[in-house]
């Protein structure tokens, strides 16, 4: 990562990182230096960008973008000087400006569809990557082994009250509210005559340690 480096160095804190950049090396680097987001991208089996890494320093000023290139185990990062231009190589035949957000790597035809999308919370999973059918693809139910009954399922629902607490123990956050359980039930759909079907719902403040008595 010194490779990459166009800031002073007294300006970055390198505590605990030495020889060979993992990515857990990667974590240590964004939480000495709250000021530096950085965006590990990888390339799966079908040769297709996917975010390897999502950073964790979400307000940072400064962003940079780098490719995780690995071959054979023999692996390098390379700097991504234009992270939309990257992934849109992959995606826009016609090289038009789409803006991809860097969590879920999805593109928007314009910023002010990336920042709704990002105003309304992306969820993205790490390594993953969305892929949408092709024009008049049909898509087909291919899971039929899932649609065999099970002999016992039991659907469970807590309910909880929103209680006001001032936690600021850890450091980087301070807890205002907190969920605490005040009923649960579940209903047990059975196909067995020695064991009938039944619901059973329970009210009251400490409706979670009854729950775990229960199990």
């Amino acid at each position: 990562m010194y490779h990459y480096n166009n800031l002073e160095d007294n300006e970055i804190n390198w505590s605990n990182i030495n020889g060979r950049v993992s990515l857990k090396d990667v974590d240590k680097f964004e939480k000495n230096n709250k000021n530096i987001a950085i965006t590990i991208i990888g390339v799966n089996e079908n040769g297709n960008f996917v975010p390897l890494r999502i950073t964790k320093n979400v307000e940072a000023k400064i962003e940079i973008d780098l490719l995780l290139i690995d071959i054979r185990d023999n692996w390098h990062y390379i700097y991504v000087k234009k992270f939309n231009r990257l992934l849109s190589m992959q995606y826009n035949k016609h090289k038009e400006t789409t803006h991809f957000c860097k969590k879920c790597f999805h593109g928007f035809s314009s910023a002010e569809r990336l920042k709704k999308h990002n105003d309304i919370g992306c969820i993205s999973m790490q390594g993953s990557h969305i892929k949408l059918p092709n024009k008049y693809e049909k898509m087909e139910f291919k899971n039929f082994n899932h649609k065999f009954k099970e002999p016992i399922v039991i659907y469970a629902d807590f309910e909880s009250t929103l209680k006001k607490v001032n936690d600021s123990s850890n450091k980087n956050s301070v807890k205002k509210q907190k969920h605490v359980a005040n009923s649960f039930g579940f209903l047990v759909v059975s196909t067995f005559k020695e064991f009938p079907s039944r619901y059973i719902n329970y009210v009251g403040e400490d409706a979670e340690f009854f729950f775990n008595y229960l199990n």
